[in-house]
Formats: C-alpha cells, sequence, structure tokens
C-alpha cells in the first residue's frame, strides 16, 4: 500500500507541476484509495477541477470526477484504466 501511494503521490505532483506552468492543470480534492482483495489492485478517486487554455489564451474550467484504477504488475503499480465525467455546472 505504501508503494502505491508513493505512486499517487508523485502523479499527483505532476499534475500540480502542470498547474504550476499554467497549460493545463489540476487540483484534486477528496482523493480514496481503496486497495482490493490480493494487495495488487486498488481504485483511486478524486474530484478534479482541470484548466485548460486556448491557443488564442481563453481559458476554461471544468470540475469532473476521476477513477484510476492501478494494479501491481511485475512489482509496480500502473494505471490500467481511467475513467473521467465531467460535472455539469450549477444552471
Amino acid at each position: 500500500m505504501k508503494a502505491l501511494l508513493a505512486c499517487l503521490i508523485i502523479a499527483l505532483q505532476s499534475l500540480s507541476a502542470l498547474a504550476d506552468a499554467d497549460s493545463h492543470g489540476s487540483g484534486n480534492a477528496d482523493l480514496q484509495v481503496q486497495l482490493m482483495p490480493g494487495d495488487d489492485v486498488a481504485v483511486a478517486t478524486s474530484f478534479v477541477d482541470n484548466r485548460t487554455r486556448a491557443p488564442d489564451g481563453a481559458t476554461s474550467t471544468v470540475r469532473a470526477f476521476e477513477t484510476d484504477v492501478w494494479q501491481k504488475i511485475n512489482g509496480e503499480w500502473k494505471i490500467i484504466s481511467l475513467h473521467y465525467s465531467v460535472i455539469p455546472p450549477p444552471e
């Protein structure tokens, strides 16, 4: 489990670095990780705020919910599935 959390932290730091570069961004909150029986598959879920910039400089932010399925393959944690669902803004 420690190795999986380390992988998640590295992945989130990479996303934060992108946000700091102000090209693509992601702010994660409410990260939850569930380790499945057998200890070689885990599911990570979180809400994300994804910020993008168009070539003309216009920016937009979309709130979404992301689910990542991680599997330990040959001793290394790898994402084997990722699902991203946009949450529509309130009207």
